[in-house]
């Protein structure tokens, strides 16, 4: 692999800012949940990846995937491994995702997840801003994995 892969840091904030609206990416709440962000690094120190999860009580819903063309699906799955054990290192149970994008499934269930249906999401995700712009979409799809 080339670079590295590290938790993000509060002097991150505006790089991960940066690179996630250079993507069309959302980057509302960046500074308050930096320290739920893991970062990939290219080998001249620039940002390749970003991932990140909204706390909430014992559920981290994922937020925020931005990975640059060149990164490689080993790298991707290190980033997620990544984001697991931050998850865990935080006390969380259960790490959700919410997409719109099919393409992505046999992915993220190769990383773990398993689909479930809109009537099974957990309570405490109604409070989720995240999930309440992204649920607003057409045609999406939940996901989960305990940690």
């Amino acid at each position: 692999m080339a670079g590295i892969i590290r938790n993000a840091k509060p002097s991150d904030v505006k790089e991960v800012m940066n690179f996630l609206a250079d993507a069309r990416v959302s980057n509302e709440g960046i500074e308050e949940l930096i320290d739920f962000f893991v970062i990939g690094e290219d080998t001249q120190g620039n940002i390749s990846s970003v991932l990140g999860f909204e706390p909430l009580q014992s559920i981290g819903i994922l937020r925020s995937l931005v990975v640059h063309a060149s990164v490689k699906e080993e790298e991707l799955m290190m980033l997620f491994q990544h984001v697991y054990n931050l998850a865990k290192s935080k006390k969380l149970s259960t790490l959700m995702l919410i997409t719109n994008k099919e393409v992505f499934i046999p992915l993220l269930e190769l990383m773990g997840f398993e689909q479930i249906s809109g009537d099974s999401i957990p309570k405490e995700l109604e409070n989720s801003s995240h999930v309440k712009h992204v649920g607003i979409l057409n045609d999406v799809f939940y996901m989960k994995r305990a940690i």
